[in-house]
């Protein structure tokens, strides 16, 4: 088994639209038992980290670790322009509320981070995040990362839409995936140590977020999502290892 825990990723698709991908791997009982729902608002639409069922008294004590929005979508930010945010927990609605408020400030994935700092968990739990903004001139999209450390360490970068290939996603995982049985935050002195470059086949959100389902260890993988802004609106979809809704 390879652990990666929460994985988040930005791209291209092979037409060369800009693409998010999500991805959640579980151990535990209550980690499988989620599902992601895809909600379509009108101005906003979001993808939510739901309980399969009635929730457990564990996933209620931890609801804002087990349930969040993981994707959060503007379709006309500014001047029909359009937006995402996602990341591993509830800070994704803070990431698209800064930018919404502040559509012309690059350091929004960055300062989330480090308001929010690791996730309270036992493991501590790196928090994630991402976005893909279409306000600028020029395709912006940034990454980032920050596990639990005692120097503060953080790490968010830019993604330059020129340097991706087409098909490609860089993506970034909660865990290392070294050791199974202690599950770790990747270690890392920049932001590209812990990147990985995925490739991806598919034209429609369905077709990315079932490629992206079947590269996660089919013993941990619970859900996948995926988004596209194919030049007129966001094609969203999820799978589900308990059935896509």
């Amino acid at each position: 088994m390879v652990y990666k825990g929460r994985i988040i990723g930005l791209g291209l698709t092979k037409e060369g639209n800009p693409v998010a991908v999500y991805a959640i791997s579980g151990r535990s009982d209550n980690s499988k038992k989620r599902v992601a729902k895809y909600f379509d608002e009108g101005y906003t639409k979001r993808v939510f980290i739901d309980s399969w069922g009635e929730p457990t008294e564990e996933q209620k004590r931890k609801a804002d670790i087990y349930f969040y929005n993981a994707m959060k979508m503007f379709g006309d930010l500014v001047d029909g322009l359009p937006y995402l945010a996602i990341s591993n927990g509830v800070h994704t609605d803070t990431i698209a509320n800064v930018r919404h408020a502040t559509p012309d400030n690059n350091n929004t994935v960055l300062k989330t981070l480090k308001l929010f700092g690791p996730e309270p968990d036992t493991l501590h739990t790196a928090r994630i995040g991402g976005e893909l903004n279409m306000h600028l001139e020029s395709k912006y999209a940034s990454i980032g990362i920050i596990p639990y450390s005692t120097t503060d360490l953080v790490a968010c970068d830019a993604i330059n839409f020129s340097e991706l290939k087409k098909g490609e996603v860089r993506t970034i995982s909660t865990y290392s995936g070294l050791d199974d049985s202690n599950p770790a935050a990747p270690e890392f002195k920049k932001l590209e140590d812990v990147i990985e470059r995925w490739e991806l086949d598919g034209k429609t959100a369905g077709e990315l977020a079932g490629n992206v389902y079947n590269k996660i260890d089919p013993n941990l993988v619970v859900c996948t999502v995926a988004a596209v802004w194919n030049g007129t609106f966001w094609d969203v979809a999820v799978k589900n290892m308990h059935g896509d809704k």
